[in-house]
């Protein structure tokens, strides 16, 4: 995650033994001013010799009074191997 001058920028990837077979799963949604947002990208790659690959980047507006929720899951084989999740509030009162 990487703060930009209109929101955030995330980029989901993986790094682990090298020749291994690992799925990707990024889902985002927000909520800004009563517009909402939801994608998900998906994508099965082979760790090169650097053992690190990525999945995927958005680009996100978040505005003020913005909730999001990013979440990135890891699968081998269908298997679930981790999960990371970030939660951002900006409403009053909210969490950031």
């Amino acid at each position: 995650m990487t703060p930009s001058d209109t929101g955030l920028s995330i980029r989901a990837g993986v790094a682990g033994e090298p020749g291994r077979e690992v799925e990707g799963r990024l889902s985002i949604s927000r909520k800004s001013n009563g517009n909402s947002m939801a994608t998900t990208q998906s994508r099965t790659v082979v760790l090169p010799e650097e053992g690190e690959a990525f999945f995927g980047r958005v680009d996100l507006n978040l505005g003020p009074q913005a909730v999001l929720v990013a979440e990135l899951t890891l699968l081998e084989n269908g298997r679930e191997l981790g999960r990371a999740t970030l939660d951002i509030d900006l409403q009053p009162g909210g969490q950031d």
